[in-house]
């Protein structure tokens, strides 16, 4: 179990921290941009490929052009665990942009593969693509990810689009999924150690059930977590629930666990990958965005 306590000076300095921290992080507002250009987001159309057509499902963004008129967008995906380097980076396409400022980018897994010199079907699901966005303006001036302000990314009023995140998914079959998973991660709330197995004792058609915390050696009374899970891409989501006790001292803790917002887990039979984040609520205390991963053995 994650270490709890928190030492004096660890907390002082943290009151220190977000004493001095401004109340925004934004340079400038997006109207005060009077040159240079970047991407905005207007809309997340699909942030998914489908493994099961990996070849024509396609990733989708509309944007608009912020700033000096562009002529074009090109888009580019790197060879390289998705490094900003972009001697890594290899061209998907080019898209042009409407004479409104208005583009839409969109690239099917297709073109992901042809782009990495691979086949459609080496991609993983569960890996994760990162889409970089380089403009070209109408004189003929190039912006892309590494020579734009990385504070105007961490704003989210610019709704920052010079790199877009994908991910593959497959759908579930539950046929076989139920048995012992080998954990991977649990680096955020430490229960297990990698190489430690865990139980998934039932599976359907849209949910599984996991026997997860607490581990054996920190707390009694496990329960199994149910998941649910979209039969067509295999997100998963954790209602909240009871998982057991945590042992403190001579008396018992109550936890649950629920999925983490804004951040999304899976359940992948076509790998046997199990990919959660949640949320521990530990007594009357939340512990947010634990990461557990495991993979069938």
């Amino acid at each position: 179990m994650r270490k709890i306590q928190i030492s004096i000076f660890a907390f002082f300095t943290l009151l220190v921290f977000f004493a001095c921290k401004k109340e925004t992080d934004q340079v400038l507002s997006p109207d005060q941009l009077a040159t240079g250009s970047y991407l905005s987001i207007d809309k997340a159309n699909n942030t998914e490929f489908n493994f099961a057509q990996i070849n024509t499902s396609a990733v989708s963004w509309d944007a608009h052009i912020v700033g000096e008129a562009a002529d074009k967008v090109i888009s580019y995906v790197s060879s390289s665990k998705n490094s900003a380097d972009k001697s890594t980076w290899k061209k998907v396409k080019e898209t042009t942009v409407g004479s409104d400022g208005k583009v839409t980018i969109s690239v099917t897994g297709a073109q992901v593969a042809t782009a990495l010199g691979v086949s459609p079907t080496t991609l993983s699901p569960g890996a994760q693509y990162v889409i970089y966005n380089e403009i070209v303006t109408k004189s003929g001036k190039v912006y892309n990810y590494n020579n734009t302000n990385s504070e105007f990314e961490s704003s989210a009023a610019f709704n920052m689009g010079m790199r877009m995140f994908s991910t593959i998914t497959c759908p579930f079959d539950p046929t076989g999924f139920a048995g012992d998973f080998v954990v991977v991660s649990d680096n955020d709330w430490q229960d297990f150690a990698a190489g430690e197995v865990l139980k998934v004792t039932n599976a359907t058609a849209n949910s599984i059930t996991l026997l997860e915390y607490p581990a054996p050696a920190y707390g009694t009374n496990r329960k199994g977590v149910v998941i649910k899970i979209d039969p067509t891409s295999g997100r998963a989501t954790i209602d909240e629930q009871s998982v057991g006790d945590y042992y403190s001292g001579s008396s018992l803790v109550p936890a649950k666990v629920k999925s983490t917002a804004g951040k999304v887990s899976y359940v992948f039979a076509c790998t046997g990958d199990i990919i959660l984040y949640q949320d521990v609520i530990y007594g009357t205390a939340t512990y947010g965005q634990n990461l557990l991963r495991l993979k069938k053995m």
